[in-house]
């Protein structure tokens, strides 16, 4: 997922690049508009939800390890 998400920000500067170079604005560069737009919306739902995928992370290796829970409450993990 992270090779698409890269894959689609390199495409879209692309478009973005050859739509104002040319001032063509063609099916690729509304793509590539539509693209951005998309690339933005999906970061501010990253943003707000990465602390959350971080705990979980945190949680599963803390349980994979076998803490305990003066450990854990020590680290700030739960």
């Amino acid at each position: 997922i992270q090779a698409i998400w890269y894959a689609l920000a390199v495409i879209i500067v692309y478009g973005l690049y050859e739509y104002f170079e040319t001032k063509d604005f063609t099916v690729y560069a509304s793509m590539s508009v539509v693209g951005f737009g998309v690339w933005i919306i999906w970061l501010l739902v990253r943003i707000f939800t990465l602390n959350k995928s971080i705990d979980l992370y945190n949680r599963s290796v803390a349980s994979f390890y076998g803490l305990t829970d003066q450990e854990k409450q020590f680290l700030g993990i739960e």
